[in-house]
């Protein structure tokens, strides 16, 4: 009798451009793609771990049309952020309480990057709630999070689609989802929607002070290409069998209420390759973690008591 391999099932980065997983989940849902393993960076990250919690593409779909995103805007008056995580952490502790990683019967690795070190931290173990804060921890826009001796900000800055991190926790089949597609400044800074909108006024108010504009918006540009570039360096050394690449509207990656727009875009897109992933749930093709040239992850302890 033939075994079924260990499915793997990897959600990259894209802020609102995440409401696509949401699409991928349906399909994956009626096809019986039901992983073992999954992963995530960013809102990657937040939707694995409702995921690997036990929710529905359903269920997920509709926390989306419930959450406020503008509530969860607020300004940051300790100076390690511009936004401060505090209405995101209650929300989370609602969704999560005190649950661990460990909890959840799915095994499921969160990426964050370590700023004290330059190090990719893959956190499997540990309170969902701090995980998905760090894993959600856009530099300069949110305040890092304390993670032990670790200061851990969002993964998409070493790690936006975590592929290698789905074959360390044992994939042997693996479905990745790519949002970066059609991403460019204008894009990334688009300002439909109240909450960018908000967020925008604040951050523009803040480059105006010192005629920075430009200057940010060149950052912006070299972090889309750098982003981009690692992306092309992971799915090389550590490809899925299956990458899904939605093609998405020109929602931008912190107008959070447009995050529903994505999700149809991102059901066409599993759709089309629906043969596929039904094929390679058969054929596993593993990957040695241990021969490709890109740096191995760290594994993070717990925090602390």
């Amino acid at each position: 009798m033939l075994t079924q391999p260990v499915l793997g099932l990897t959600l990259g980065g894209g802020g609102a451009r995440g409401g696509a997983h949401i699409g991928v989940l349906r399909v994956l849902e009626e096809i019986g793609y039901r992983p073992a393993v999954i992963t995530g960076t960013s809102i990657g990250g937040v939707i694995a771990a409702l995921v690997a919690a036990g929710w529905s593409a359903a269920d997920i779909e509709r926390l989306t049309g419930e959450i406020n995103f503008n509530e969860l805007l607020q300004l940051d008056r300790t100076g390690s952020g511009l936004i401060t995580n505090a209405a995101l952490e209650a929300e989370l502790v609602r969704l999560f309480g005190s649950a661990d990683l460990r909890d959840f019967p799915i095994r499921t690795g969160l990426i964050a990057a370590d700023i004290s070190n330059g190090q990719t931290v893959l956190l499997d173990k540990g309170p969902v709630v701090q995980a998905v804060l760090a894993t959600t921890a856009v530099p300069g826009l949110f305040p890092p999070v304390r993670w032990n001796d670790r200061l851990l900000v969002d993964g998409g800055v070493v790690s936006n689609v975590p592929t290698q991190a789905a074959y360390l926790l044992g994939a042997e089949c693996l479905v990745a989802v790519e949002l970066g597609g059609n991403l460019n400044v204008g894009i990334a800074l688009n300002d439909v929607g109240s909450f960018s909108k908000r967020l925008q006024r604040i951050l523009y108010w803040l480059l105006s002070l010192s005629h920075r504009q430009v200057a940010f918006d060149v950052l912006m540009q070299a972090n889309i290409l750098s982003y981009a570039t690692l992306v092309k360096y992971e799915l090389a050394a550590y490809p899925p069998d299956v990458l899904i690449r939605p093609t998405l509207p020109p929602v931008g990656l912190i107008a959070m209420e447009h995050l529903r727009d994505t999700i149809e875009p991102g059901e066409r897109a599993a759709r089309e390759v629906a043969d596929d992933i039904r094929r390679v749930m058969q054929q596993p093709h593993p990957v040695d973690v241990d021969s490709t040239p890109l740096p191995r992850l760290v594994i993070a302890d717990p925090p602390a008591a």
